[in-house]
């Protein structure tokens, strides 16, 4: 069995190693020091936070979800053509590319152990929890961390 991503913690070495400092992240981000510090335990974030946070930094958190998808033979790789200011809306991408498997939200749901309903709550959502991207990943066979690798990879070149 493939290692989970902790996310947090690989970001606090990522600081470390770049010898910042959680107060330096906090202004940067616009926050107190005390968020960064339960931001730094979670082992998922939400991933409008760690774009920003891979920006801020330089560094493609997203890379690891990628290589990981690899690692366990889902997806290859992808590269996408996105525009740098482009904003990601993971839901409509999940649904394109739900749309392209031909298969039914009852399929899908029962795939991802959620209600229908959300199905489609998922569809609507600009950001979701790296956890939960993962899984659709897998499901979807389908590595959606590309669209953010390439964001942050394009904004390191501004």
């Amino acid at each position: 069995m493939t290692e989970k991503i902790h996310i947090g913690e690989l970001i606090r070495k990522e600081i470390h190693k770049e010898g910042r400092s959680a107060s330096w992240l906090a202004g940067k981000l616009d926050c107190g020091q005390a968020y960064i510090y339960k931001l730094l335990k979670k082992s998922s974030l939400n991933t409008d936070l760690l774009l920003q946070i891979s920006i801020i930094l330089k560094y493609d958190f997203f890379d690891y979800y990628s290589k990981h998808l690899h690692q366990i033979k889902y997806c290859p790789t992808v590269l996408f053509s996105t525009c740098m200011n482009e904003k990601v809306h993971i839901g409509e991408q999940i649904r394109k590319k739900f749309k392209e498997k031909n298969k039914t939200v009852k399929w899908f749901s029962g795939k991802l152990h959620y209600e229908q309903d959300n199905i489609f709550k998922i569809f609507k959502k600009s950001s979701l929890n790296t956890d939960l991207l993962l899984r659709i990943s897998k499901i979807l066979n389908y590595n959606f961390f590309a669209y953010y690798s390439n964001i942050v990879n394009s904004q390191q070149f501004i």
